[in-house]
């Protein structure tokens, strides 16, 4: 899966050619991410939407919007009906994919007050901690359930373009807009 202008090309790894490409909207596509099941994805754009669509429909199942400038980052959660995503805001909402577009489905808004942008997030692998990268190289962590910051480190000097979390749960990989990738112990975080 991956995003580009105004579309979504999603590649068959079974086949090793081709792919399908899902035109989604007049602006730029700037991330994108699989549902746990692999059905369904989301994408986020420069028009403050995001879009969660299917794999056989070239219409969105349903819009979120609330973010006031462009996307950056979402990622879906492990119970697959809860979505992240980041904006150039400066801030993080949580997004319940059953509501429906006429109901506000942000059901939690995360925003450290530095206008720091953040530009990739990350769930915990329990699921209770959103872990946030920003544009000036600090990662923050934030408990999901209390709404509440846990605390934040300079990770690096520069952005953190992307982060990851190990199947396990105890090691934070980030990666740096100039291609460097740091390892963190998640409980020291």
């Amino acid at each position: 899966l991956c995003s580009g202008i105004s579309s979504v090309r999603i590649w068959q790894l079974e086949q090793a050619s081709g792919f399908s490409e899902i035109p989604i909207c007049t602006s730029i596509i700037w991330c994108a991410d699989w549902s746990p099941y692999g059905y369904h994805f989301v994408c986020g754009d420069d028009n403050k939407l995001i879009w969660l669509m299917s794999v056989d429909r070239e219409t969105p199942l349903r819009l979120f919007s609330g973010h006031q400038d462009a996307i950056t980052n979402v990622k879906y959660h492990e119970n697959s009906v809860t979505i992240a995503s980041a904006s150039h805001d400066g801030s993080v909402m949580l997004w319940d994919v059953r509501a429906s577009n006429g109901k506000s489905s942000c059901t939690r808004v995360f925003a450290d007050g530095d206008n720091a942008i953040p530009l990739s997030i990350a769930f915990s692998r329990n699921g209770r901690v959103i872990v946030t990268g920003d544009e000036n190289g600090k990662i923050t962590t934030w408990d999901i359930g209390e709404s509440r910051k846990y605390g934040s480190v300079s990770g690096r000097k520069g952005q953190i373009r992307d982060m990851a979390i190990s199947q396990e749960g105890t090691i934070l990989a980030t990666a740096g807009a100039g291609g460097e990738v740091s390892l963190w112990d998640m409980s020291t975080l």
